[in-house]
């Protein structure tokens, strides 16, 4: 069961990859910069061990990828590069909750990132003991030029 856990979050851990999109100016976003990570508090480490799969996006990674790209754009008014961190809940229900920046650059990227997690679509939950259950994510989004 543990093997079977761990396996699922890598898989989806791997399956984040490099998300791109352009505006007029050039401007390039990497809609993640690197993995997905979870937030490993004691309870979270409890949950690891013993989850059966994560939460997932519905149409898998290339689906995410694809809708974090037609979605995420570089705000005109922006003036800064870099990375904003945001952090959310995917609930029972697949509904995404919670979110909210834990690292920004600055307002205008931070409020296209809160924008555009906030709408997107139905997540599958992550499931423990057959039953779905709520899962906290951290997203790291990178602006940067072309």
């Amino acid at each position: 069961m543990k093997m079977k856990a761990i396996f699922w979050i890598l898989i989806f851990y791997v399956g984040l990859g490099a998300i791109y999109a352009q505006d007029a100016d050039n401007q390039v976003l990497d809609g993640i910069d690197s993995i997905a990570t979870n937030q490993t508090n004691e309870k979270e480490q409890l949950f690891l061990s013993i989850c059966e799969s994560p939460p997932s996006f519905k149409g898998g990674m290339e689906a995410f990828q694809k809708y974090l790209s037609q979605n995420l754009c570089y705000p005109k008014t922006a003036t800064k590069l870099g990375t904003v961190y945001v952090n959310f809940t995917v609930e029972k229900d697949g509904t995404i909750t919670n979110v909210h920046i834990i690292r920004g650059i600055e307002p205008v990227l931070d409020n296209e990132v809160l924008r555009v997690i906030s709408q997107m679509p139905l997540w599958i939950p992550a499931i423990k003991s057959g039953k779905p259950i709520a899962m906290r994510f951290t997203i790291p989004i990178k602006f940067k030029e072309k």
